[in-house]
């Protein structure tokens, strides 16, 4: 019996910890939302919306995994490719 209530409990802990992660998802998907494709965001906007470090966006640059424009030596990105982008990635989780 007690190995029973050991499982169950187990069982319990995975459903929760995959609620945990289905709501980060749908945080993130609603935040995404705000942005409309014809946006420009900079690299700080774009770092928060992907939750990303100012060095993994750079190599997300480099490796022309997201595409941006350059104006006077500043990067900016369409809304659309980071909402793109941000689908992409979810999908990976």
């Amino acid at each position: 019996m007690e190995q029973i209530k050991d499982k169950i409990d187990k069982c319990m802990i995975l459903i929760m910890e995959r609620f945990d992660k289905l709501e980060n998802k749908l945080e993130k998907l609603h935040e995404t939302n705000n942005i409309k494709d014809t946006d420009l965001l900079d690299d700080n906007e774009a770092q928060s919306l992907l939750n990303v470090s100012k060095r993994t966006l750079q190599r997300y640059k480099q490796q022309k995994l997201l595409p941006h424009s350059k104006v006077k030596g500043k990067s900016y990105y369409l809304g659309f490719d980071i909402i793109m982008f941000k689908r992409g990635r979810m999908n990976k989780i």
